[in-house]
């Protein structure tokens, strides 16, 4: 095939030649370097080139171009996400406000409900999860993009996705929102929590507005709520976190309200100790009550979890050996003082006797949720749970890679932070409202971590992607949350 046309030896300290060889078939002339081999000593023939027969260059070979390689990713959470998000109307209500960034918004809140973490980690994500944005947003691109939701945006979009479910009464649900990063806390962020009120739809049970209270003075005051609100069509639900700022007799007074108790309110212990036999009180029962409280007459739901009151026991017993081997010890702590004085008798510097030891004991996996107004137990459960799920979800908003980074400590970043939280609040209750029409047993967390797991690996070359096996509960999500519901 090749022909030997010349020979010619360069030499160096290396004994390096090149050979020229003709190729009989096409006639190009091919130029190859005979070198010697470190590992074995022998000379060996590399191709480096063909030889330019005018002007008598040796042109190069080109680079081989790297094959396109299989590309894998998640599926299973943009399937069921951008399903609900299509039939709740979320997707249009974005479009029509965020004409530009409606699919990185929805992308974001994705993000949110399913990793809940900083969102300087959302470009990794985006690189092995499909999303409603089909290319990958950067750090760079996610800073632009809320810089875009200013609070007349945010408003617009309420009135929008208001008119879309159509609900004529409301629950208010209030909660104190904690931060968590090191950055952000101080002894001054403790004074002043971020209070957030959070407008359900009572039909769709689904978020339709929010607002952000500086003061615990402006939460029943109507004029900085939508102007829906009406002081007939709306249920305050006051979340524990608040105990300490909204006084008992404002709210029985004046609106209609239900009201979760914190286990360090006295009118706790008081509720718990005069309504519960311990041995009769099985798992998971809500029994309901009448009491009187500040001369007026309350409904009030009690709830016991045989799970929390272990774990809480097991807890309490180990804080309760922990003071007393510091007792015994003499190795006080400042902080533990109340715990000492509480809990244990000393004489003579020797640990005496417990005490109290029952009576804290005996309310532990119980909760109380008391309201003038609603008298059925299984919403007023439903409601409270609405809110923890609230408050965890908002709760992941500070932390500090995104404090830091994405700069939300400036006022205007942090609105348009909480607006995608508030996106995926309202991914999270269609999806719970969704698992609960069809019957399923697993929780949205549940779904998201099993759906998450499903998998497409597009291969360059081939028409159809090749796709991760289901399992039987996969297999049953995606077949009951994917169907569409006969008309």
């Amino acid at each position: 095939m090749y022909k030997i046309i010349y020979f010619c030896i360069l030499i160096s300290y290396t004994m390096t030649s090149l050979v020229y060889l003709k190729s009989k078939k096409s006639g190009v002339i091919y130029v190859y370097v005979n070198e010697k081999s470190e590992r074995d000593g022998k000379y060996h023939r590399r191709c480096i080139g063909h030889l330019d027969t005018f002007g008598g260059e040796i042109v190069p070979n080109r680079k081989r171009e790297l094959s396109p390689q299989p590309r894998v990713r998640s599926y299973g959470i943009n399937a069921i996400l951008r399903k609900i998000s299509d039939e709740i109307g979320l997707t249009e209500s974005l479009q029509v406000v965020f004409i530009d960034t409606w699919d990185s918004l929805l992308s974001l809140a994705f993000y949110c409900l399913t990793e809940r973490g900083p969102l300087t980690k959302l470009e990794q994500w985006m690189e092995y999860n499909e999303t409603p944005r089909v290319i990958p947003l950067t750090n760079s691109n996610v800073a632009g993009i809320l810089k875009l939701v200013s609070s007349n945006y945010i408003e617009a979009f309420f009135r929008v996705w208001k008119k879309r479910l159509i609900d004529e009464n409301f629950v208010l649900t209030l909660f104190s929102s904690n931060r968590n990063a090191e950055v952000a806390e101080s002894d001054l962020d403790a004074m002043f929590p971020t209070n957030v009120e959070i407008c359900y739809g009572k039909n769709s049970l689904l978020p339709i507005s929010y607002v952000i209270n500086k003061s615990s003075y402006d939460v029943f005051s109507l004029s900085n709520k939508p102007d829906w609100i009406k002081k007939n069509n709306v249920l305050y639900f006051i979340d524990e976190s608040l105990d300490d700022v909204i006084g008992m007799d404002s709210l029985l007074a004046n609106v209609r309200c239900v009201v979760s108790l914190p286990n360090k309110n006295p009118l706790f212990k008081e509720i718990v100790s005069k309504n519960v036999i311990e041995k009769s009180f099985s798992d998971k029962v809500i029994k309901t009550v009448r009491y009187r409280i500040r001369g007026k007459m309350v409904f009030v739901h009690i709830m016991y979890d045989s799970n929390e009151a272990e774990a809480k026991m097991y807890r309490f017993l180990d804080i309760i050996n922990t003071c007393r081997l510091e007792l015994d010890h003499k190795r006080y702590v400042e902080p533990h003082v109340p715990i000492y004085h509480k809990y244990f008798s000393v004489v003579d510097g020797n640990v005496a006797s417990l005490s109290n030891i029952d009576e804290e004991s005996s309310c532990l996996g119980f909760r109380t949720i008391l309201s003038n107004n609603m008298i059925a137990a299984d919403k007023a459960i439903k409601w409270f749970l609405k809110c923890r799920h609230a408050k965890n979800l908002f709760n992941g908003i500070y932390n500090d890679h995104d404090i830091t980074r994405m700069k939300f400590y400036l006022q205007s970043n942090l609105e348009s932070r909480i607006f995608v939280q508030f996106l995926a609040l309202i991914l999270c209750s269609a999806l719970e409202r969704k698992i609960e029409e069809k019957g399923l047993k697993e929780s949205v967390e549940d779904v998201l971590t099993l759906v998450k797991e499903l998998v497409r690996v597009d291969i360059p070359g081939r028409k159809r992607p090749m796709m991760s096996m289901m399992s039987v509960r996969q297999r049953n999500i995606m077949e009951l949350l994917l169907c569409d519901d006969a008309k």
